[in-house]
């Protein structure tokens, strides 16, 4: 055989059998051996249907001879990569391949060259496509239904308002303290319900449609969150300490709910009589595609235990009497950080304080010039 074929053949970045009129293996490359799982050589000599599963090697025997009869009429074309079928590994193991069919001849020997490709992992790939496809477009399902749940509820809310506003005004001076007391309860059950509706559509929002990537500067983000939050801030007297921070890469108005989230949080959860002081540090993630920031605050803390439970939708390790909310920020700033192909975390221990942990994207750095 031609030292340039042979050369050639090696050289092939996909498996290559060489086959001759017995259906016997000629030569195998290295990628060959390497996909089938052969010792170097070994496959030399095979019977061609031993690399079948047993239920295949009939078929595939008429099939060849198929192929073969109309190849010494001069009627046969190469097969193009497209028909697949079951290969079998030397260990047992079946794995589904692609294969290519071509004649060549070599020292007037009419021989057959066949090309196999592992399409496992690509069908793999498509399949995860199609889930993640899935999971989108549920995902978009899911937060259009809660918007327009949510939108479609604040009308009931609204009209419930109004009807209590109105008794109030028409027999407010005549009512008594239980009458007075019922329905002060109704307005705090419409306002509560109100807020849970707006952290419903702020989820909605997080959890749907698709972000703006563009750099953004966190200093300014929480300049902006800072002020938003200025009443709570002053009312408790807390103190925030923010390091310099890095520009990242993400969606503005997201990362603001998302700051916001968390420093509302820490401000919520002060411990009583020590004032609230919350610190916001960065540094270096573990590449150059991203940064860890920390929220560190003084507060009541939690048990470790609940870690990843806090993060869950209307979950509150806390009485509504002594902290409002839904119980769904956190759950909101998870969302948002993953979102940004990021991670989010807490540390904390109860009376100790709480400690969020950020892994967030940096922007793209382009080519440097000496």
């Amino acid at each position: 055989m031609p030292d340039r074929f042979l050369d050639l053949f090696e050289a092939e970045p996909i498996a290559k059998l060489l086959v001759d009129g017995d259906g016997l293996v000629l030569l195998a490359n290295r990628v060959c051996h390497d996909l089938l799982g052969y010792p170097p050589g070994e496959l030399q000599g095979l019977a061609v249907e031993l690399l079948l599963p047993s239920a295949c090697r009939e078929r595939h025997a008429g099939l060849r001879a198929a192929y073969l009869a109309s190849a010494s009429s001069g009627s046969a074309r190469r097969m193009a990569g497209g028909r697949q079928l079951q290969a079998l590994r030397r260990d047992g193991i079946e794995l589904m391949v692609e294969i290519g069919l071509g004649q060549i001849a070599i020292d007037g020997r009419p021989l057959t060259v066949v090309s196999m490709l592992d399409v496992g992992p690509r069908r793999q790939l498509r399949e995860r496509d199609r889930a993640l496809a899935r999971a989108r477009e549920r995902n978009r399902e899911l937060a259009a239904f809660a918007y327009i749940a949510s939108h479609d509820l604040r009308e009931p809310l609204r009209r419930i308002r109004a009807f209590v506003e109105r008794l109030d005004h028409r027999l407010g001076s005549t009512l008594d303290a239980d009458s007075r007391n019922d329905l002060d309860r109704i307005t705090t059950t419409v306002t509560r319900m109100q807020g849970l509706i707006d952290n419903l559509l702020r989820y909605a929002v997080a959890d749907g449609g698709e972000i703006v990537s563009v750099e953004v500067d966190l200093d300014a983000i929480l300049a902006d969150t800072l002020a938003d939050l200025s009443e709570s801030i002053e009312r408790s007297g807390a103190e925030i300490q923010i390091e310099p921070l890095p520009r990242i890469k993400g969606d503005p108005s997201l990362l603001r709910q998302l700051f916001q989230n968390l420093l509302a949080n820490a401000i919520k959860y002060a411990a009583p009589q020590r004032r609230p002081k919350v610190r916001i540090e960065v540094e270096p993630g573990p590449d150059d595609a991203s940064c860890r920031l920390y929220i560190r605050d003084n507060g009541i803390g939690f048990d470790p235990r609940h870690a990843e439970r806090i993060f869950e939708p209307f979950t509150r390790l806390h009485g509504r009497s002594d902290r409002p909310g839904a119980g769904i920020g956190l759950a909101i700033a998870r969302r948002i950080v993953e979102r940004h192909g990021g991670r989010i975390s807490a540390i904390g221990a109860i009376g100790a304080g709480a400690t969020f942990e950020l892994m967030l994207p940096l922007p793209a750095r382009g080519p440097t010039t000496d």
